[in-house]
């Protein structure tokens, strides 16, 4: 799937990253502060605030989208 440039410019970090924040959160019903013990523990400084502002900007981006991947009519 290619993704908008538009919604990783200017990030900090790798849109894969991002995306595997964001999917772990949606998927797994984790909170914020949840995934972002996850990837202390796998070595990223990322803070629960920045996660909420990726499920944001993923969100509205995608919204088209349903969780099997598949576009909504």
């Amino acid at each position: 799937m290619e993704h908008p440039k538009s919604t990783f410019k200017w990030q900090h970090f790798e849109p894969s990253l991002i995306l595997l924040c964001v999917r772990w959160y949606c998927r797994y019903q984790l909170s914020y502060g949840d995934v972002e013990e996850m990837m202390r523990e796998r070595g990223r400084d990322v803070d629960h605030s920045t996660v909420f502002r990726w499920d944001n900007v993923i969100e509205q981006d995608y919204s088209c989208l349903q969780l099997d991947g598949t576009t909504k009519k």
